[in-house]
């Protein structure tokens, strides 16, 4: 019975030795791609603190504007964010991504649509 529980404790700790922090699964650099009444890419980076934020200009319905994200990601994966157009809060994001992917929806201004994410190759 002692080494049955001897066992159990050290498989114990070689799997929390080793299992991946927040930080190290979700943070570095990114590619978001927007579709849906919006088609667009964005570079971003998540921070160490799983925060992030990023801004592009982009043609929404045919005129240019100044289109700014910011958001964090909780430690299970779970993404939030607000997004500016022009200075003005316009709408969010969410969804959840994984170490190297990610998925969720987009709303704002009336558009809306869906977004994947890719972890990028450093």
């Amino acid at each position: 019975m002692k080494r049955i529980l001897s066992a159990i404790v050290l498989l114990g700790i070689i799997v929390i030795g080793c299992s991946q922090t927040p930080q190290e699964m979700y943070s570095g650099n990114w590619k978001l791609k927007f579709s849906g009444d919006i088609e667009a890419e964005f570079d971003f980076t998540i921070k160490n603190d799983l925060t992030f934020s990023f801004a592009k200009n982009i043609n929404v319905q045919g005129l240019p504007r100044d289109v700014f994200i910011s958001g964090e990601v909780i430690e299970d994966g779970t993404l939030n964010g607000s997004i500016f157009a022009n200075g003005s809060l316009v709408g969010n994001i969410s969804g959840s991504i994984a170490p190297e992917s990610g998925t969720g929806v987009w709303e704002g201004g009336g558009l809306k649509g869906t977004w994947t994410a890719e972890r990028k190759k450093d």
